[in-house]
C-alpha cells in the first residue's frame, strides 16, 4: 500500500530518503519491498511526512498492509 500512497501523493524515494535519514537508495528500496524492515521511528517520520505533503491521514497499519 505505501507505494501507491507515494505514488498518488507525487513522493519519490529520493526525497522520502532524505526525510527518513535513509542514506542509501537501495535501503529504502528494500524497505518499501518488504525485503528489509524499517524502524520504528522511520515509519512514524514516513506517516508524518505523508501527512505533511498531503494533508491525509493513515494509520500506520493502513500504510504498510500488503496490497
Amino acid at each position: 500500500m505505501l507505494k501507491t500512497i507515494l505514488k498518488n501523493a507525487h513522493i519519490d524515494y529520493e526525497e522520502l530518503s532524505k526525510a527518513t535519514g535513509i542514506k542509501s537508495h537501495s535501503t529504502l528500496s528494500l524497505k518499501i519491498n518488504g525485503k528489509a524492515k524499517f524502524y520504528v521511528d522511520e515509519i512514524w517520520t514516513i506517516r508524518d511526512y505523508i501527512y505533511e505533503k498531503t494533508g491525509k491521514f493513515y494509520y500506520i497499519e493502513d500504510l504498510f498492509r500488503e496490497e
